[in-house]
């Protein structure tokens, strides 16, 4: 959806009447809603807060199928609610040396995911500033999301094949690498015209090796890494620090690269 959206959202269709680009997304919007009036609530809720194991049986077969063990997920649900009986705190996170270790590394590994939401929103103006023809600049940002859905779909794949280490390394790897060498490439453009399809290229590159092991192994690993009454703490502070960290950089690159420079998108990344 967010593909079609960016696809939708150049000049050459809806970009210039922004009222039927949201429009459009009012029939989708609004089955979605119909769709979740049928759906029960989980059965964690109902056997755990509610205290109704009949509602909770019902709503085991409702997701799980006619002929699911329903006592054998109850009892699941009874143990992992009896393993979270003692609440999670911000000072024991902290204070604790092997949560804090996890945070950290939560917040390091999330660290990789943030150029792609500065480069989502501004590849067309950095693909401008080297003479790109406007509409292959314009259509460079769907290009990237479309690179993106399609690793994220082998990523799926191979992250179990391969494990999520190596992955992980690999991919911020050529993360790193793609971004560096559009700083390299845009050094040169001025004298190489072909440098800036090698730009557009590195972008590319970006959004797949995002999506195929960057992305999807780096938004649920802190919550591998701790017990789980402690996760959704834990995935809340590495969340919040790096939803900061984004809408810094989101709202300031533009007014930091602008004059774009090598050395200052270089600094900058």
């Amino acid at each position: 959806m967010c593909v079609l959206g960016m696809f939708l959202g150049t000049k050459s269709i809806f970009g210039n009447h922004v009222s039927y680009l949201l429009a459009f997304a009012i029939p989708p919007c609004t089955l979605s809603v119909i769709a979740m009036f049928p759906i029960p609530e989980t059965p964690k809720f109902l056997f755990i807060v509610k205290g109704d194991k009949e509602a909770a049986a019902k709503s085991i077969k409702f997701f799980q199928g006619q002929y699911a063990d329903v006592d054998s997920v109850l009892e699941e649900i009874a143990k992992e609610a009896e393993d979270d009986a003692e609440t999670s705190s911000l000072k024991e996170i902290f204070f604790t040396p092997y949560l804090r270790k996890a945070v950290m590394l939560g917040c390091f590994t999330l660290q990789n995911t943030v150029p792609l939401w500065s480069i989502l929103l501004s590849s067309t103006h950095f693909l401008k500033q080297i003479n790109l023809d406007d509409s292959v600049a314009e259509w460079s940002s769907t290009a990237m999301a479309l690179t993106y859905t399609i690793g994220t779909l082998l990523g799926a794949v191979c992250i179990e094949r391969f494990g999520r280490r190596i992955m992980l390394i690999s991919f911020c790897f050529l993360n790193a690498m793609s971004l560096i060498v559009y700083c390299v490439l845009y050094g040169i453009h001025t004298f190489a015209a072909w440098a800036k399809y090698g730009c557009l290229a590195c972008f590319l590159l970006y959004g797949f090796t995002y999506g195929c092991g960057v992305g999807p192994i780096a938004w649920f690993l802190s919550s591998e890494l701790v017990p789980q009454r402690h996760r959704s703490m834990v995935q809340a502070i590495c969340y919040a620090i790096n939803t900061i960290v984004v809408v810094i950089t989101t709202f300031t690159i533009l007014l930091y690269t602008t004059p774009l420079t090598p050395t200052r998108l270089f600094r900058f990344i």
